[in-house]
């Protein structure tokens, strides 16, 4: 989305096509997140639970997630300020595509451990 922002407000494409542009990449990005968000639900067999009581270890996994999301999207933002749309893309989706996967990896761990725990 970084990408996408930093393209938008590029002034050396017509604004017609960066809004044509933005709106192509932007559908299709929001498929996949609910795409995603429904595997999520379906592999886990609930939602992840934001509010409310948690266990311990589920906790420590959202204050993880909440970092690494933090100094993921201030490091691509100032990636996005320095570098061109063209490049931000790319590095944003190995960024986001690695945090995804090290977060899914700590929480199958997490829950593994509350499971165990209560069993």
């Amino acid at each position: 989305m970084a990408a996408v922002q930093d393209f938008h407000w590029s002034t050396d494409v017509d604004s017609m096509w960066q809004a044509l542009v933005t709106l192509a990449i932007l559908i299709p990005m929001a498929a996949l997140i609910g795409a995603y968000t429904s595997w999520h639900q379906r592999y886990h067999g609930a939602w992840p639970k934001l509010i409310g009581p948690k266990p311990p270890e589920i906790r420590r996994v959202y204050r993880v997630y909440a970092v690494m999301f933090l100094l993921a999207a201030a490091a691509l933002v100032g990636l996005a300020l320095l570098v061109p749309w063209w490049v931000t893309g790319p590095v944003t989706a190995v960024v986001a595509y690695g945090c995804l996967a090290a977060y899914e990896r700590i929480y199958e761990r997490a829950a593994a451990a509350v499971r165990e725990r209560l069993a």
